[in-house]
């Protein structure tokens, strides 16, 4: 867990999706451990194919202090 830094200036927003398939796939196993946000989720071992994609968006009138 992080904590809150009153003075801490935001720079850049990272976003991270799990996406899932909407059915269950025969013959196919997600064994798959999925590693984003610091965090690791699964194995989910079921027949549902899942993509993880990310974006890192940069805030265009941030600065950093001088």
């Amino acid at each position: 867990m992080r904590s809150f830094i009153p003075d801490a200036e935001i720079l850049a927003v990272r976003i991270w999706v799990r996406i899932r398939a909407e059915r269950a796939e025969n013959g196919f196993s997600d064994t798959n451990v999925y590693q984003y946000a610091d965090v690791n989720v699964g194995p989910f071992n079921d027949g549902f194919r899942r993509i993880v994609v990310s974006k890192t968006i940069y805030l265009r009138n941030a600065r950093p202090a001088t």
